[in-house]
């Protein structure tokens, strides 16, 4: 968390249901570093609807992605790809580029971005191939509108 400038920890509950089963709780706190207020859980606004408590949706979003990737980094199973659905929605240019680079170098395998925003041509350059389908609302199906490598400067 210190490359994006905050700190935090996770901590758990254990406990068991009523037919005698563990039930594991999971908590993941953060704050700015060198903040001195409460380390907040991420999930505390969302549980307690307290506006203006906690981190922005920004700073939950990345709390998330960096816990999605330690989980990924510590699976025995090593999946080939990563699927991630719209992760970049509430992060800033700054954050979603270092959330690639890191991605990127810890994981070391494709990851499939699904966005349903438009994008610069700075955002496909970190990527070999991207796919884009558009949806004409007078059709019933989508199309592949274009294919973009890496070197390409035009989509094809």
């Amino acid at each position: 968390m210190g490359l994006f400038q905050f700190e935090g920890q996770i901590k758990y509950e254990k406990t068991l249901d009523k037919k005698g089963r563990p039930v594991f709780k999971l908590f993941i706190y953060v704050r700015k570093e060198g903040h001195r207020g409460k380390v907040w859980d991420v999930s505390w606004k969302a549980r307690g609807g307290r506006v203006g408590k906690g981190v922005s949706g920004g700073e939950e979003s990345l709390s998330s992605l960096l816990f999605a990737l330690s989980l990924l980094q510590n699976l025995e199973n090593r999946a080939s790809f990563i699927v991630m659905d719209e992760f970049d929605s509430a992060l800033d240019e700054n954050r979603k580029a270092k959330v690639f680079e890191l991605y990127a170098e810890e994981l070391q395998r494709k990851l499939i971005i699904l966005s349903p925003k438009g994008h610069e041509d700075e955002y496909y350059n970190r990527f070999s191939k991207a796919f884009i389908v558009s949806h004409d609302p007078t059709e019933l199906r989508s199309k592949v509108k274009g294919i973009k490598l890496n070197s390409a400067k035009n989509l094809v």
